[in-house]
This record gives C-alpha cells, structure tokens and sequence, in this order.
C-alpha cells in the first residue's frame, strides 16, 4: 500500500507533504502524473510469515505449557487521527472529537505554539476558522486534487504507518499433579490443580500503544485495543 510522505508540521501546527507542500508557503502546482507519483510504497499489510510455537516443559510433577503466535513482515495504519463524522448536509468531514467523546492520548503530544513543530508530529488544535480553511485545500475542485483535505492525507500519510511485526503469548498453562501418596490419603485416584491465562500479552510496535496488532486485517482502518487477558483456576479429582 502507499502513503503521502509527510515532511512535518507547519509553524501553525498543520501537517505538511512533500512536493504538494515542499517549501513552507509555498504551494507546488502539480498538474500531471497519476496519485503515485506523489506518494511513496508503505509495503504490505498482509504478513509475509505467520505460524505458531507450543511448547511444554515438565519437572517432577509440575507442567508448564504455553501456546506463543507470530506474524512478520507486514505494516499497519495507526487509527486515523482525525476521524470522519457525518455533519448536518450528510458529508463527511475530518474533525477532532466532540469534548463529550474519547479522544486518543496523542493530543497530549500536539503542537501548542510556534516552534513546538521541531518536536512533534501531532497536529494542533485549530480555531475554527483555521480548521474550516483547512478543509478547502487549493487543489479543491481540481482533476488532479490529491485528497479531500490535508486531514485525509494526515491519516494516509507515512508518518501513520508503523510495522505489523508481533509476538502474542496466547495461553499458558501451570499444571500440578499431587503425588499417587496424597491422592490416597485424600481417598482420590488422581488430583492435580492448575492455573491458565488467554491473551496474555503481545511484543509489538511501541507506537501501537496497546492496541492490538492483531485485530486489523485486510481493508479495515481500525485497530482495537487488546483483548483482556482472562484467567482460570482449574481444580480436577478423580474417585
């Protein structure tokens, strides 16, 4: 898949590309070429391994077993930054979310003032003049026009995509079988105790930020948090 390759923040906190915003204020009329000329390989999102390990590990009368899942070779879109909301006319538009919605972690990282751009890659929180301006880049309307607005490129852009690479512990097991010696004082033929976990914890892109690598395939845009870990006591005797 491709991407907008983006070159950092303007002094008013507003993402910039190259060739379309190559120079600050200073707009590059592309009036030629496909969509890819303007844009650079991201690789791909289907993983190129995938494959699992199990392994069981026995002492005396303790057995430790774990099942481990892995995919290598593929990149991922973090969730879009700007998410598109239906307005009154029925368009979709880019906006950051209402006060009364979640809002990802990531704001805490934006751009507040001239000069904070050699710092951060998170845009900031525009007037809403600002923001309206935004929305009607000078390549609107054109047959050339590269997105609907700056926000769409933010969000398709490279700076967006960070590798798919993982390993997820997906269960263990703790197994302890009672010796034939205190199964018979206990008048049991057999007893054994043991302690499992599911969805135990995944190694991945740090910029992923807990979500979970694994829930995002194909077309999808989304990427949902981990699944909670569950755990479960398990107690079997046998008379």
């Amino acid at each position: 898949f491709w991407s907008f390759p983006y070159i950092g923040l303007s002094d008013k906190g507003v993402p910039q590309f190259a060739i379309i915003d190559q120079t600050p204020g200073t707009k590059t009329r592309v009036e030629s070429g496909t969509l890819l000329d303007y844009m650079v390989y991201s690789g791909v999102k289907d993983p190129v391994f995938s494959g699992g390990l199990s392994t069981n590990f026995r002492y005396q009368q303790f057995t430790l077993s774990a099942t481990f899942n892995f995919q290598l070779g593929h990149h991922k879109r973090l969730n879009p930054f700007m998410r598109s909301q239906a307005t009154s006319g029925g368009i979709g538009q880019l906006r950051i979310p209402d006060p009364e919605k979640n809002a990802s972690t990531e704001l805490n990282k934006r751009w507040r003032q001239p000069g904070d751009e050699k710092y951060t890659n998170i845009p900031g929180l525009l007037s809403a003049s600002a923001y309206t301006e935004t929305l009607t880049p000078w390549w609107n309307g054109e047959p050339y026009a590269f997105a609907e607005n700056i926000w769409e490129m933010y969000n398709y852009s490279d700076i967006r995509v960070v590798s798919g690479n993982y390993l997820k512990l997906q269960s263990l097991n703790l197994r302890y079988v009672f010796s034939d010696q205190v199964c018979k004082r206990l008048n049991v033929s057999s007893l054994y105790v043991s302690l499992s976990g599911t969805n135990l914890f995944t190694w991945s892109a740090k910029e992923l930020r807990g979500q979970d690598p694994t829930s995002q395939s194909g077309s999808s845009s989304k990427i949902n948090v981990a699944v909670p870990a569950t755990y479960t006591i398990s107690v079997n005797v046998a008379f």
